[in-house]
């Protein structure tokens, strides 16, 4: 019988979204940052803001200038003894900041540059909480409030950062936006658990801490972004992969409620199982309870060792023990705090923040992520059928007729990505009228350049074709086609952050049509476009979402039918059984339905 399970390599190296290599470094004092007399050029903007002054510079995006400021602190270091607590405003400062460089990305692994999302070395520390503006609101010029749209970076929360150059968001902001792009805490630094941690709260946030750092982020929005010539009463919150996971849970976070008025997910939602603090769930012990077991498997059996450890070596161990800590290294729970209950739970019931959403996915999403042995390689018809009948049980006649045996490697790729990411979409999608709030869905189709070629799918010499990949449509959204996420060589291997081929016709044009839905989200809640196809509100009923293919726009209806009922259908079985599952156990690795 063939195993189809991740080996605890292959999950320590799934990344969905963006993955990035660093090199850990301390933080950026102060002194370097924030200077009395800070050196001024003819391209440099200092702007006064309720934080301090900072000086940023001003870039040239297709023939607009545009003012970045990046490197901003939006909450205090998480380091020494503030490790493993919840995110604070960072104090203001009195004399004028620079802000034209970024600041230290998140503490993460490296990952080998064959891989598909590797990324070139950048500066690491855990002093890691800064954020980038970018913005057409010159200081001195009468400012409208124009609205702002906070980037949240994916990277499975355990690699990326907001400093990517595909998220630049100088080309997004000359349509009229205010861009912020963000980093948080990841992997084991920014979600872990433990009984020490619990009683050191006394009732407070004791966990997910990356996800008070993002709330953090939001709030020093709301107090600064005026500023910047936003509009803190029309904050649009977009992210991909895990970012869009992130997008999703602010939306279930009571903390974050009224911190933002729209929500855009790309390529993912969150509604996988969550363990729990303090009572045992889907099988397993209390979150805590994992977090002990962890940190005594690495011998720092208490909170004071755990925190003298190096932060790099806590994130290296963390892969090890991926069986302890749910998935690449984050153990993200049930709290009472930052979340009351279940990210599914809670749009089940009607309880998310009442805001329209636009959310959807892409053709390709299995490629790049299978070179973390994420979607296996099959090309056997007959081991296939064999195996989806063992899994699935009863389900497996559904499941055959939507992912048929006869290609049997183009189904396990199809499968991938409709259980992690369509599904969730179109859950996410279809939760949304319980807030009464519109929400609208797409599928991109569109195939960048060079992404033509075939790539070997992990451990085989089975090829598969790269097409409108995991976090392809990223560079269109940003209307960044000349700086896409990946650049495909002619010799069929993803290279990264190098010159890509030359952007062709049809991708500037898609660029700039998906960016003028996004923004046009951002300013009014629906994506109305002037000179652009409309796009209707999604219903279950009337099934209308946008395909975006070559150059183009197309209204549609009916997105891969029979898809969502029967992964409903899967999910909810899996729920009944208390098997839990995640992306290390899809498709045709997903747990046995029949025991």
């Amino acid at each position: 019988m063939p195993d189809f399970t991740l080996s605890r390599r292959s999950l320590a190296g799934l990344s969905l979204g963006l993955a990035s290599t660093g090199l850990s470094s301390p933080a950026l004092t102060e002194n370097a940052r924030c200077t009395a007399s800070p050196a001024v050029s003819t391209a440099s903007e200092i702007l006064r803001t309720p934080q301090g002054a900072l000086i940023g510079e001003v870039v040239e995006r297709k023939g607009d200038r545009i003012a970045s400021y990046k490197g901003i602190p939006y909450a205090q270091p998480p380091i020494g003894g503030r490790r493993w607590r919840a995110a604070e405003a960072a104090p203001a400062w009195n004399c004028t900041r620079d802000a034209t460089t970024f600041g230290p990305q998140a503490v993460q692994l490296a990952e080998p540059d064959a891989m598909f999302y590797a990324l070139p070395q950048a500066m690491q520390s855990e002093d890691c909480l800064y954020l980038n503006v970018w913005t057409p609101a010159m200081p001195g010029q009468s400012q409208a409030s124009l609205p702002v749209m906070v980037w949240i970076h994916g990277g499975a929360f355990v690699t990326g950062a907001g400093s990517i150059p595909v998220y630049d968001g100088a080309a997004l902001a000359r349509k009229g936006v205010v861009v912020v792009t963000i980093n948080y805490r990841l992997g084991v630094l920014g979600y872990f658990a433990h009984p020490e941690l619990v009683a050191e709260a006394s009732g407070g946030i004791c966990a997910n801490f990356g996800t008070t750092d993002q709330i953090e982020a939001l709030r020093w929005v709301a107090r600064n972004i005026e500023a910047f010539g936003g509009d803190p009463g029309n904050v649009t919150i977009f992210g991909q992969s895990a970012g869009a996971m992130s997008v999703c849970q602010l939306l279930a976070s009571p903390p974050s409620k009224g911190l933002f008025h729209r929500a855009i997910g790309q390529s993912g939602g969150f509604f996988f199982p969550m363990r729990a603090l303090g009572r045992a769930s889907w099988g397993g012990p209390p979150a805590e309870e994992l977090g002990r077991r962890f940190a005594e498997r690495i011998g720092a059996p208490s909170l004071e060792a755990l925190r003298a450890m190096p932060a790099q070596s806590l994130v290296a161990a963390a892969p090890a023990h991926g069986d302890l800590l749910n998935q690449n290294g984050a153990l993200m729970c049930v709290d009472g705090i930052v979340f009351e209950r279940p990210v599914h739970e809670t749009f089940r019931l009607g309880h998310q923040h009442a805001v329209p959403v636009l959310v959807g996915f892409a053709s390709d999403e299995g490629s790049g992520i299978a070179d973390y042995g994420a979607v296996p390689a099959i090309s056997d018809s007959v081991k296939y059928e064999s195996e989806i009948r063992r899994r699935y049980g009863a389900f497996a006649g559904r499941y055959l007729a939507l992912y048929p045996s006869g290609d049997a490697q183009s189904a396990v790729f199809d499968a991938f990505r409709d259980e992690a990411f369509g599904w969730h979409v179109m859950e996410w999608a279809a939760r949304t009228a319980q807030v009464r709030r519109d929400a609208f869905l797409y599928y991109f189709t569109h195939t960048p350049p060079g992404a033509e070629a075939l790539r070997p799918v992990f451990g085989s010499k089975i090829a598969h074709r790269i097409g409108a990949y995991h976090a392809a449509d990223i560079a269109y959204v940003f209307d960044n086609a000349d700086r896409p996420l990946m650049s495909v060589w002619g010799d069929g291997k993803a290279h990264a952050n190098r010159p890509s081929a030359t952007p062709r016709e049809s991708d500037i044009r898609l660029a700039d049509i998906m960016s003028d839905y996004w923004v046009a989200f951002a300013r009014t809640g629906t994506p109305h476009a002037p000179g652009l196809p409309p796009w209707g509100p999604f219903t279950q009923a009337g099934g209308r979402y946008m395909r975006f293919g070559d150059a183009a726009a197309e209204p549609s209806r009916h997105l891969l039918p029979g898809m969502w009922e029967l992964h409903t259908d899967i999910n909810a079985a899996r729920a009944r059984a208390e098997l839990f599952w995640y992306f290390a156990n899809l498709g045709i690795a997903g747990p046995e339905l029949t025991r």
